[in-house]
């Protein structure tokens, strides 16, 4: 205990001195008090937990400097979540913000951080959209079929994933079946509520592959409160409508060789009001996301290499037509490609160390095409812009001990819109078992590159302005550390 409150008062050491006595005083409260009265924040994470977000390779979750959460298929299911935004908004340090209710367009900020500051992955695909108007993940639209658990790492990642993982990593990792299985669900509710789930499973000799599909829909309440409606208006519903598939194939040819790939496809229907209960307002968006990795074992499993290719594109279109309120016409399209190529070497049993070396080379592509006449006030144009971005990076984790782990990162990102961009960051974790705990820490630099819409989009509103990028933007610089005591208990229901 005495060793404790030593930490927390040197961490206290490197706050603002600015600071006042009793202001500091009142932190030790509260840190010596979440630590005496508060369940880890992880729980739904068991120390042997294997986890794969934070170093790309499987690690036991007590080796993780950073706080990370898992939401395994067995939560998905007791806790009936349908949607990513639903399994993950429990989590700590998550806070998400809709605009509306299942399907709407809805972002999540990791620790306080903006909302493109985090990295979305599904089976290791990027699923950030670069021809969205800040490159944020929109949430929303992405409903749970074959999920076999979501890893949130919060903290900064950048060192490891590149521009956008300054605040966090989201993983969604899909189901590899264990047994031959066929299931089929059917839920309906109020406000025409309807959902329909299939899911499906087979096993061969030396492969694996799982299939899901997801329906929903639901005529949801307005949008706009009451208070804010036209006069003259009158409610309608301001529905969505979802259709989700995945699929995942695993071929082992041999204990050496391993192919894996994964496509998953969304499709949404929201309608919206950008003003005061707006009835023909709508956006649609069509978003797959597909990759294929092979992964090959040599000198009895001491050095794996992969190599991975992986295509995704996002297709999003809003509409807003003349009605008795308002004679406005909007259209706008938004097409954002990715290609990623990456290759990463994993040499393990190197005395005390396993070491990391990658690269990746990807290319980003928008088109933007809009349309608006505002009662003969017209605003129209078109863009198409391409980013390519090369990156080489290394990672050592050294366990000198069975109860230290020190994971180190270095990367260097070079997009062909910016100079190049070196970012580091060194975790360190010390098992306690004495205490069934941990002390883990971190430090670490980051960045983030403007989004292709940031620099050249351009879009309308409903108010007769328009939107357009700024293409002297640079990029943003990040540093941070964090210093944490991690005690777990045993055998404590956490109502």
């Amino acid at each position: 205990m005495i060793f404790f409150l030593c930490i927390v008062f040197f961490a206290a050491l490197f706050l603002n001195n600015r600071i006042y006595f009793f202001d500091k005083i009142a932190l030790y409260i509260l840190i010596f008090s979440s630590f005496i009265f508060t369940v880890h924040a992880s729980e739904n994470l068991a120390l042997d937990e294997i986890v794969v977000t934070a170093t790309r390779v499987d690690r036991p979750a007590k080796e993780i400097g950073s706080p990370i959460s898992v939401i395994d298929s067995t939560l998905i299911d007791s806790k009936q979540f349908n949607s990513l935004s639903e399994a993950i908004s429990s989590s700590p340090g998550m806070h998400g913000v809709s605009i509306g209710g299942k399907g709407h367009q809805t972002s999540y900020f990791v620790r306080g951080s903006n909302s493109n500051h985090s990295m979305v992955l599904i089976d290791g695909i990027e699923m950030g959209d670069p021809s969205a108007s800040s490159g944020a993940f929109d949430f929303g639209n992405i409903f749970l079929g074959n999920v076999e658990k979501i890893e949130i790492l919060r903290g900064a990642q950048a060192s490891m994933y590149g521009s956008e993982a300054i605040g966090g990593v989201v993983n969604i990792i899909s189901e590899l079946p264990e047994i031959n299985s066929f299931s089929t669900s059917l839920s309906m509710g109020s406000d025409n509520m309807l959902q329909e789930k299939i899911k499906y499973s087979k096993i061969g000799g030396n492969w694996k592959t799982a299939w899901s599909v997801v329906h929903s829909k639901s005529d949801l309440e307005t949008l706009t409160e009451s208070k804010f409606a036209p006069i003259g208006s009158f409610n309608e519903s301001d529905g969505y409508e979802n259709l989700s598939s995945s699929f995942r194939y695993q071929l082992k040819n041999n204990d050496n060789v391993e192919l894996d790939y994964v496509i998953h496809y969304f499709d949404t229907k929201a309608e919206l009001d950008p003003t005061a209960e707006d009835p023909d307002s709508n956006s649609t968006s069509t978003q797959y996301f597909s990759k294929i990795n092979v992964a090959f074992n040599n000198f009895n499993h001491d050095i794996s290499n992969n190599i991975g290719i992986s295509i995704s594109h996002i297709s999003r279109e809003f509409f807003n037509y003349p009605d008795t309120l308002q004679n406005t016409f909007q259209s706008t399209q938004d097409v954002g490609e990715r290609v990623k190529f990456d290759t990463r070497t994993d040499i393990f049993k190197l005395q005390n160390n396993t070491l990391s070396l990658g690269f990746e080379y990807e290319h980003e592509s928008f088109k933007n095409t809009q349309f608006a006449d505002f009662s003969g006030f017209v605003i129209q144009g078109s863009t198409r812009e391409t980013a390519i971005t090369k990156t080489i990076y290394i990672q050592d984790t050294y366990n000198p001990t069975n109860d230290l782990t020190v994971v180190g990162d270095l990367r260097y990102d070079k997009n062909s819109r910016f100079k190049g961009t070196a970012t580091y960051r060194i975790s360190p974790v010390l098992l306690i078992k004495s205490l069934n705990g941990r002390i883990r820490g971190a430090y670490g630099t980051g960045h983030r590159a403007p989004a292709l819409f940031e620099l050249f989009g351009q879009s309308t509103t409903a108010f007769g302005d328009s939107f357009r990028g700024n293409r002297n933007l640079r990029p943003e610089e990040s540093t941070s550390w964090e210093l944490g005591f991690d005690k777990f208990f045993e055998h404590i229901p956490i109502l």
